[in-house]
């Protein structure tokens, strides 16, 4: 079973508020150093940075699926949240990079179609082949699901 994803961020309550509001979802529990928010079976926290873990965090990308990313991206956007270019289409699902406040990917998620079929080439099947993905069901918001990318290489994604 899976049980948390972590990242560290150098500002703790810079991060709590903008975690608030990409997530839209109260903290679980929180310390001066680490807020954690219940992502169904599993948690998402967020923590300090460190000297032997720094940001922004890279080889890992936390990924939300949204009912509806074009409504996301336009209420985030209205509050000054960075997203990396448009959003994009790809066979498996539609996505879009963000932004956290120490420059940490992650990402938008929508409309998750079968997977890729293996004999299509792509940057996106390269991706897909290469990672191993977790996903988890928000509790207070069923509408949004959090996918995790782990990766030997780094998270971001070019057009």
């Amino acid at each position: 079973m899976f049980d948390h994803v972590t990242i560290r961020v150098s500002d703790r309550d810079a991060s709590e508020r903008f975690y608030d509001t990409v997530l839209t979802v109260e903290p679980r529990a929180m310390s001066d150093d680490w807020i954690e928010y219940d992502l169904g079976d599993s948690t998402f926290v967020i923590t300090r940075a460190d000297a032997e873990h720094g940001t922004p965090v890279r080889g890992a990308l936390v990924a939300f699926e949204v009912a509806d990313i074009e409504a996301e991206v336009a209420r985030l956007r209205g509050q000054s949240v960075a997203f990396r270019g448009n959003i994009v289409e790809t066979p498996v699902y539609r996505f879009i990079l963000g932004l956290d406040p120490d420059q940490s990917e992650f990402s938008f998620i929508s409309g998750r179609r079968s997977p890729m079929p293996r004999e299509r080439s792509n940057q996106a099947m390269e991706v897909t082949a290469t990672r191993r993905m977790f996903t988890f069901e928000m509790t207070k918001s069923p509408s949004l699901r959090a996918t995790l990318a782990l990766g030997s290489g780094s998270s971001s994604f070019s057009r």
